[in-house]
């Protein structure tokens, strides 16, 4: 998942790839802290590196999800039957993770500026908007690149309701 673009919202995403564990999976290792415990539960390139294998294996360590789902309809039949089922059940389900990791981020994100929506919404006067936007997570403290938080905003453009609300919130007073 990219997000492109904070004003408006541009989030790209893209199937990708898997990379396959060198060991076999086994989650009585985990946590272990060496490096085939590593090697078996990191899948990163640069944790896989320092397997014994990963110069001989390296190629067989990554799938397509095409070809993961060509994998699973051949082997796992009892899991999916079908590509098309591979894609609802693994494909859309990846996609349904990464709308919901933006849903849950995106009230925390902030152009280059650092002005995030709540800081727009303050400044605007917005306080429905604000309101939701605190309940939703977002940070009351979180500071602009010329050091204002949300509460500055609304402060000092008059938007005492705004304010209020911030203050409900638990912006700091004294910031």
């Amino acid at each position: 998942m990219l997000v492109a673009c904070t004003k408006p919202y541009l989030v790209m995403t893209n199937p990708g790839y898997i990379r396959v564990s060198l060991e076999d999976y086994n989650i009585d290792t985990f946590g272990a802290g060496d490096k085939k415990d590593k090697a078996t539960h990191l899948t990163n390139a640069s944790v896989q590196k320092g397997h014994p294998q990963f110069k001989a294996l390296k190629e067989q360590t990554i799938m397509s999800m095409k070809q993961l789902g060509e994998y699973m309809v051949e082997n796992k039949s009892d899991i999916v039957k079908s590509e098309e089922e591979f894609d609802a059940k693994v494909v859309k389900k990846i996609s349904e993770i990464c709308r919901l990791t933006f849903e849950s981020a995106k009230n925390k994100l902030a152009d280059q500026d650092m002005f995030t929506m709540l800081h727009e919404a303050s400044a605007n006067g917005l306080e429905q908007v604000v309101d939701g936007l605190c309940s939703k997570g977002a940070t009351t403290e979180v500071r602009n690149k010329n050091g204002e938080a949300p509460l500055h905003l609304a402060s000092y453009k008059g938007f005492t309701k705004v304010v209020k609300v911030l203050l409900a919130k638990g912006a700091d007073k004294h910031a």
